[in-house]
C-alpha cells in the first residue's frame, strides 16, 4: 500500500502587492466620483456612470479576494494517492476558516456520513466506508468563502484509490463461513453494526484463529494467518464456486465485495459441504486418506504414477470435477489410450483422484492420477469439492 503526501493546491489569481492595491483602490474611487458627476448631467449618462462604478467595484473586490490568498491548502487523502483507508475521514484544509453557510465539498461515489467544519477544515466523517478498491473523487466548489467574504476563485478537485480488502479480514470471514480448517473467535463477542462491518474491511476486529479438530500435521503446516497460502487459495476457490464466481482463488474485487456481503448476510454463503482435506502417501503400500468435518471419512489403498509419469508432489486445490469421463492420452510406449473412469476430481494439471478398474491397489500403476477402488472413490467424490486440498507426499 502506498500513500502519498498531501499536495498543496493553490487557487485564485496572482497575489497583488500593496502598491498595486492602492492603485486599484484609487481607480475604483475615481470611477465612483466620475459616475456621480455624470449622473448630474443626464439620466443616460447617470446609468452609464453607475455601470462603470459597478464594474470598477467588482474589479476592486476581485483584487482584494486574490490578495487575501484564500485557497485550499491541503487535502487528505492526497490527490493521486493509492492505498487509502476507506473508513478514515476526508479532510479539506483551507487557508482560513470557512463561513458556516459555505457549500461543503462533495464525494463520489456517495457513502453514508456527514460533513462538518473544524477550524479551517472541512471534515467528512464516514458512517461506514468506501468499498475496497474504489476510486474516490472529491469536488471543492468555488462558492466557498471565509468570514470576510473572500471566495475561492475556481473549484478544486482531487481523487485517490482505496486499498484492497485486508487479507486477515478475508480470512476471518472465510473462517466464520466454514471455508477454512480453522475457526475465528473475535476478542469482543457480538455482531458488528453495519458501519463497523464496513470499516472492518480496513481495520479488522481483534481475535484469534483456532483449530477445533485434530487436523493432520501436513495440513497444519500449510496455514499461517495473514499470509497468502494454498489453504487460502483453496478456501477462496470454494467460496467463489459457491457464489457462482470464477473460481480463480484470487482475492479480486468481485470476491472482496462478495465476502463483505457475506459478512452482512452469511446465510447464502455458508459452506454447507463442510471442510475436507485429502492426503496421499506414496510410501509402500500407497494410501489415500480423506478428512471431512474433523473426522476421517475415507481410507483406502491407492495407486499413483509410475516412474516414467509420476504424480505431482505438493498440495493442490481441486479445480475440476466429473462423475464420468473417458481419459485420453499416450502411454510411455507411444500407444494411445482411452480409459473410461468415474468420480473424477482434478487437482494438478492432468492428475486427478478417480476410480479405474485395477486388479490391485497400493503401488504405482497410473500415469500420474491417484486411483481408488469403486466404493472408496464414490464415497470420496462428493467431499472433493472445488478448492478441496489434496496433498501428495513424495515416495520415501
Amino acid at each position: 500500500m502506498r500513500g502519498g503526501a498531501a499536495r498543496r493546491v493553490r487557487v485564485g489569481r496572482a497575489r497583488l502587492r500593496p502598491a498595486s492595491l492602492r492603485r486599484a483602490a484609487a481607480v475604483a474611487a475615481g470611477a465612483v466620483l466620475a459616475a456621480t458627476a455624470a449622473a448630474s448631467l443626464s439620466p443616460s449618462a447617470g446609468a452609464e456612470a453607475r455601470r462603470t462604478a459597478a464594474s470598477s467595484a467588482a474589479s476592486s473586490a476581485a483584487a482584494n479576494a486574490a490578495a487575501s490568498g484564500f485557497r485550499v491548502v491541503a487535502i487528505s487523502p492526497a490527490n493521486g494517492s493509492r492505498g487509502a483507508d476507506g473508513g478514515s475521514p476526508v479532510v479539506v484544509r483551507l487557508s482560513g476558516d470557512p463561513a458556516p453557510a459555505s457549500p461543503h465539498p462533495s464525494l463520489s461515489p456517495a457513502v453514508a456520513g456527514s460533513w462538518g467544519i473544524s477550524g479551517a477544515s472541512f471534515v467528512f466523517t464516514p458512517a461506514g466506508a468506501f468499498a475496497p478498491g474504489t476510486r474516490v473523487h472529491l469536488a471543492v466548489p468555488a462558492g466557498i468563502a471565509d468570514a470576510a467574504g473572500h471566495r475561492l476563485s475556481r473549484p478544486v478537485s482531487a481523487s485517490w484509490s482505496v486499498r484492497p480488502l485486508a487479507l486477515v479480514r478475508a480470512e476471518q470471514i472465510l473462517a466464520e463461513l466454514g471455508y477454512l480448517p480453522v475457526g475465528f473467535r473475535p476478542s469482543t463477542p457480538g455482531a458488528l453494526s453495519p458501519g463497523a462491518l464496513a470499516k472492518a474491511a480496513f481495520a479488522p476486529p481483534a481475535g484469534a484463529f483456532d483449530w477445533s479438530w485434530a487436523a493432520p500435521a501436513e495440513l497444519r503446516s500449510l496455514w499461517t494467518p495473514q499470509r497468502p497460502s494454498v489453504v487460502l487459495t483453496g478456501a477462496l476457490m470454494a467460496f467463489q464456486a459457491k457464489l457462482g464466481l470464477p473460481d480463480s482463488g484470487a482475492l479480486d474485487s468481485a470476491t472482496s465485495a462478495a465476502l463483505l456481503a457475506a459478512a452482512r448476510d452469511p446465510a447464502p454463503a455458508v459452506d454447507r459441504l463442510g471442510y475436507s482435506y485429502a492426503l496421499v502417501s506414496q510410501a509402500s503400500p500407497e494410501t489415500f486418506t480423506l478428512w471431512h468435518d474433523g473426522k476421517v471419512a475415507v481410507e483406502s489403498a491407492t495407486n499413483t504414477g509410475i516412474s516414467q509419469s509420476p504424480t505431482y508432489v505438493g498440495t493442490f486445490p481441486v479445480y475440476l470435477r466429473y462423475e464420468t469421463q473417458v481419459m485420453r492420452g499416450t502411454n510411455p510406449d507411444g500407444q494411445p489410450y482411452a480409459d473410461p473412469v468415474s468420480w473424477v476430481a482434478y487437482f494438478a494439471g492432468g492428475d486427478a483422484v478417480h476410480y479405474i478398474a485395477r486388479g490391485a491397489y497400493g503401488y504405482p500403476q497410473s500415469l500420474g492420477c491417484v486411483e481408488l477402488p469403486w466404493s472408496q472413490a464414490a464415497s470420496a467424490w462428493p467431499l472433493l469439492g472445488i478448492g478441496t486440498l489434496v496433498t501428495v507426499e513424495p515416495a520415501p
